[in-house]
């Protein structure tokens, strides 16, 4: 079960979808490559894409919680999984297809048959299992990761900043910088990344 990579994760920002997907797999090849007196281990694993809501509760013995039914979607997930392997839901599927810098192997779910699985409390759903990944041109990565943030915020001049990265050469640097929420000081934070493109 997992939470939100990041404070106020927008409706289609596939970033915290992409950071639990590649620890599902870092942890499945961890768990792979471990054995203790000879003995192998399984785990299965399972998230889900949604909004939640978290909080410090109770007053007598306070903890930091996560509440939602995309906390819920996740443990089923989890439950229904297979031994060794990663399942998601179909939203998560199309966050992982879709993002900028990986191109994950993902392979459709099915069980006698059918597509997908029975989950309880939502009843038949389209799933995945999320097998692998590959990192992408970085390049390629720029133009894309622009492209879905401009049209995610209809911004007015996603064109032209997509002319400007295609025309770039070999040698120049590309910068992005991205709002990811307010620091422990109240100011806005943001992210800087920096890309030297290759010929």
């Amino acid at each position: 079960v997992t939470g939100p990579g990041k404070e106020r994760c927008s409706e289609g920002d596939m970033d915290g979808v992409v950071r639990v997907a590649l620890f599902a797999l870092d942890a499945m090849k961890f768990v792979h490559n471990f054995q203790y007196k000879g003995i192998r281990l399984q785990i299965k694993a399972g998230f889900a894409t949604g909004p939640i809501v978290s909080g410090v509760i109770p007053s007598a013995l306070p903890k930091y919680t996560v509440f939602g039914d995309t906390v819920n979607f996740s443990s089923r997930m989890q439950s229904t999984s297979k031994p060794m392997m990663i399942q998601c839901p179909e939203k998560s599927y199309n966050q992982l297809r879709n993002s900028p810098g990986f191109d994950f192997e993902l392979e459709e779910r099915e069980k006698d048959g059918q597509l997908g699985v029975f989950v309880k409390g939502k009843g038949h759903i389209l799933t995945c299992w999320v097998k692998g990944f590959v990192e992408v041109d970085k390049t390629k990565a720029v133009v894309d990761m622009v492209t879905t943030k401009a049209a995610r915020e209809n911004l007015p001049n996603k064109d032209n900043i997509l002319d400007e990265n295609k025309e770039s050469g070999a040698g120049d640097e590309i910068d992005l910088e991205e709002a990811i929420g307010p620091g422990v000081d109240g100011r806005e934070e943001k992210r800087r990344v920096s890309f030297k493109l290759s010929a």
